[in-house]
């Protein structure tokens, strides 16, 4: 073994899986309500990778992509992280801001204004203290992003 998937069972990786899909769940209504439109959201799958791996779990080292991370406090600590590519990005920014994407050739941050960063932003809190309410009410433990 890995070293990683020696330290948790079948069960515990349910536990989490079912963690994920509540905590996504509260996430993808609260960006719905967000966005005044349905989304459709898939069961979470839970993959335990040192983070060396990420890297190559999301497309490798090359892939340009936006992240957002919350610190987690209170009861546990971590961070939240979430990963959206550049095409997604722009769709949620276009959403929001109620304009057409910009489509932009540049595969970098500099491809979006501080606005369009601001709404990515607030995005992640949104989603990211949705899921992490969730996920308190769940197991009983106080959790808050900083």
């Amino acid at each position: 073994m890995d070293g990683i998937t020696e330290n948790i069972n079948e069960m515990q990786k349910d536990v989490l899986k079912e963690i994920a899909n509540i905590g996504s769940g509260h996430a993808a209504t609260a960006l719905a309500a967000l966005l005044n439109r349905p989304i459709v959201q898939s069961v979470p799958n839970i993959e335990l990778v040192p983070l060396s791996g990420m890297a190559d779990l999301l497309g490798g080292a090359e892939k340009v992509a936006v992240a957002g991370m919350l610190e987690i406090s209170g009861d546990f600590s971590g961070f939240l992280i979430l990963f959206l590519d550049l095409e997604q990005a722009e769709k949620i920014i276009s959403m929001v801001k109620g304009k057409p994407a910009k489509h932009s050739a540049k595969m970098s941050l500099e491809r979006f204004s501080l606005l369009d960063r601001s709404v990515l932003s607030e995005v992640v809190n949104i989603l990211g203290g949705s899921y992490l309410t969730a996920l308190s009410e769940f197991s009983g433990l106080g959790a808050l992003p900083s």
